[in-house]
């Protein structure tokens, strides 16, 4: 498996090198019948995965972790499950847990490998096309287990997926592309969310127990390239940011584990709004629209 180069940035729907992180996807005979083994290159100090203000996540931010595990995701299913290169990826649900301990297995400067080891994978076909996948990870960097991640995505056709969205909208649908810099009035302080930097913060006008979303359109770490609706990282990133916020010590929570589920498209061009409810140790945020759910998603901040 190679483990020194990333995969061509398209490969895994990017446009920008310095977003790439997974080296490789491969079968694996000693994860099972139909496993995979999976590796990426993660890099110590960058610029978007490293800006945090709690040392564990300037190691390693479990964001980083989870980006590449997607990234894994989008790879295998173009090159093992035949989805087509133009075939709309549906995010259904994403999860982490990572060990509290995992941020020591990443070096303070270079890069990491991080390793994912996949059972055979879940899917669902129409005949000989592969309607989704379901994808579970075990994870392992510097030789040492660290977590575990899940991933469930649906796929559709580019004329399918059209006729989906304009039918959910009723008109046309614009792109990140299409719209202005992100409006930042009310934008939270950068330390009361774990952030360094103010482009960074996805919150707005944060009132107890919830918050406006901010939506980067100008972000290359969230909008590498052109989307029709808000990405699911997005809204977990502002779903940890929100938990983060309401911990006892914001500057050093880190994010232990989050469970994420996607009931319909975040539209870029309508207001989304975060509440959170405590419940059995775990924050659950969920993500409103017009109102409607679009998301929902547990964290559990340390």
């Amino acid at each position: 498996m190679r483990t020194d180069t990333t995969v061509e940035p398209s490969s895994i729907h990017r446009r920008h090198t310095e977003t790439v992180f997974l080296t490789d996807v491969q079968p694996a005979s000693g994860c099972g019948a139909g496993g995979f083994r999976a590796a990426a290159i993660l890099p110590a100090g960058h610029a978007y995965y490293a800006a945090h203000t709690a040392p564990a996540n300037q190691r390693l931010d479990p964001m980083l972790v989870l980006e590449a595990c997607r990234q894994a995701h989008n790879y295998l299913a173009h090159t093992y499950f035949d989805v087509p290169g133009d075939a709309a990826f549906i995010l259904n649900a994403f999860a982490l847990r990572l060990a509290p301990d995992a941020y020591t297995r990443m070096p303070p400067t270079g890069t990491a490998l991080l390793e994912m080891t996949l059972p055979a994978p879940g899917a669902q076909r129409a005949g000989s096309r592969t309607r989704s996948l379901t994808l579970e990870f075990a994870l392992v960097l510097g030789d040492d287990p660290i977590g575990r991640a899940s991933i469930s995505v649906g796929y559709a056709s580019a004329a399918a997926y059209r006729t989906l969205r304009t039918r959910c909208r009723g008109d046309a649908v614009p792109t990140s592309a299409d719209l202005p810099p992100a409006d930042r009035t009310g934008s939270v302080p950068p330390p009361a969310v774990g952030r360094t930097e103010p482009a960074d913060v996805l919150l707005a006008d944060l009132t107890g127990d919830r918050a406006r979303l901010i939506v980067p359109v100008e972000h290359t770490g969230l909008f590498d390239h052109p989307l029709d609706h808000v990405p699911g990282t997005l809204l977990i990133e502002a779903a940890r940011q929100l938990a983060t916020a309401l911990s006892p010590d914001p500057r050093s929570a880190v994010l232990r584990s989050m469970s994420a589920t996607f009931q319909t498209f975040a539209e870029l061009d309508a207001p989304v709004e975060l509440t959170s409810t405590a419940l059995g140790g775990e924050l659950i945020v969920t993500a409103t629209q017009s109102g409607t759910a679009v998301a929902t998603i547990a964290t559990d901040i340390a």
